[in-house]
């Protein structure tokens, strides 16, 4: 039964009433090069939303209509149905990768960002008892290197997210379970984060919106039920040290994992005190919602930390 359900839907997103031996699977990128149509069936010209492609924007590859055919199949986030067919001839397609890159998991511990930033939304309504005022928050996943950013994005989109625009960012294409974790997990999505962290840095990452947020949540979810975040929980308005923070990583995640482990600190308003504000995880990729954290770490450059010590910050301004 199942066998047969996945012949006839590949038949009907094929359109033409191909045979499912015809559709060749592939793995790799398709980059645009032409505002062609994205269409749902090659046979009928059917374009549900009237998708078009971006230039120089990169989609995700499932396969060729037939071995060596002219119609590309490719993932449009956004659109519905995502799966689409364009023409070869609108792109560049580059197959063979295996997604196998570098990345850094940022998570904040929130109240020492709010000591910075207490004029944000997400800071002006944290109280205690909220899960960001003893847990680790969601910053952002960022593919390596460094300036691996911006991926497809329009000038204007990348215009706004430097100066500051967030609000005028597109909302990444997520879905209503992901959107019910992220508003938990990250508390700037009250001031657009999210809206940032994917035109910036998920436009990057291979996959959609939804995969990019839900592989983020999946990850930032075993650091909060780690020894870390007991530890971290544990000494609330305490001075700990970096060396202890790492130490407790490796309780959960193994021996030698804390080298993945950078830690930043930054100082209150008035620097009296150094807070722990972030930690970045150095991790390599395929990276899916289901990865193992201990399984993606990547020790093999020890992670930067910039600070010996730092207190974890209770709720409100200290």
């Amino acid at each position: 039964m199942r066998a047969t359900a996945i012949a006839i839907s590949v038949v009907w997103a094929l359109g033409y009433g191909a045979s499912s031996q015809a559709f060749e699977p592939l793995d790799g990128e398709f980059v645009a090069t032409t505002s062609c149509p994205a269409v749902q069936s090659i046979k009928k010209g059917t374009n549900p939303g009237r998708v078009k492609l971006r230039v120089s924007e990169s989609y995700l590859v499932s396969g060729l209509n037939e071995p060596g055919g002219e119609y590309v199949q490719i993932k449009v986030p956004g659109a519905r149905p995502e799966l689409r067919w364009v023409k070869r001839s609108c792109g560049d397609l580059n197959l063979g990768g295996d997604h196998s890159g570098k990345y850094v998991l940022a998570i904040s511990w929130q109240p020492a960002f709010c000591e910075a930033r207490p004029e944000k939304t997400e800071c002006r309504t944290q109280v205690p008892g909220r899960f960001d005022a003893d847990h680790f928050t969601l910053h952002g996943l960022w593919p390596q290197p460094d300036n691996n950013v911006f991926c497809g994005v329009s000038a204007g989109d990348k215009s706004d997210d430097n100066k500051g625009h967030w609000e005028a960012l597109p909302e990444p294409a997520i879905n209503s379970e992901t959107r019910d974790r992220l508003k938990v997990a990250m508390p700037g999505t009250a001031s657009n984060l999210q809206r940032h962290e994917f035109t910036k840095h998920g436009t990057c990452f291979p996959g959609n919106a939804d995969t990019y947020f839900r592989v983020s949540l999946g990850l930032l979810e075993q650091i909060n039920g780690s020894k870390l975040r007991d530890f971290m929980g544990d000494r609330i308005g305490k001075t700990v040290s970096s060396g202890d923070m790492k130490q407790e990583f490796e309780k959960t995640f193994g021996v030698g994992a804390g080298a993945a482990l950078g830690i930043r600190c930054i100082g209150d308003v008035d620097s009296r005190r150094t807070l722990i504000n972030e930690i970045q995880i150095n991790l390599k990729g395929p990276l899916t919602p289901s990865t193992e954290l201990r399984d993606a770490l990547d020790t093999s450059v020890p992670a930067h930390t910039d600070c010996s010590q730092g207190v974890v910050d209770p709720v409100g301004l200290n």
